[in-house]
């Protein structure tokens, strides 16, 4: 269920769709089937460079990701305190 990418192992997408395979539930309500154990990939989520960096890239992932401007905003130190939390979970340590 991964691949090597640029030096980091990720989560591998399948199919057409490029759809997460422990993603569960429906379109309108799905849910992780391994949440105690994501990968960083999955815990850091819409955190990642590329959509962060900018206003339209926030905007941009916003179009296919409901949550974003849905909860609390976050400082840049909260954030890099969660995606350093979650290193671990994707490294097994």
């Amino acid at each position: 269920y991964t691949e090597r990418v640029h030096g980091e192992i990720r989560l591998k997408l399948l199919g057409q769709e490029q759809a997460c395979p422990f993603l569960g539930g429906d379109e309108k309500k799905g849910g992780c089937n391994i949440h105690a154990v994501k990968p960083t990939q999955c815990a850091t989520y819409p955190f990642w460079p590329g959509v962060v960096d900018s206003e339209r890239g926030w905007k941009k992932e916003a179009e296919s990701c409901p949550g974003i401007g849905q909860g609390p905003g976050h400082t840049r130190e909260w954030i890099q305190i969660r995606i350093a939390a979650a290193a671990p979970t994707a490294t097994g340590r």
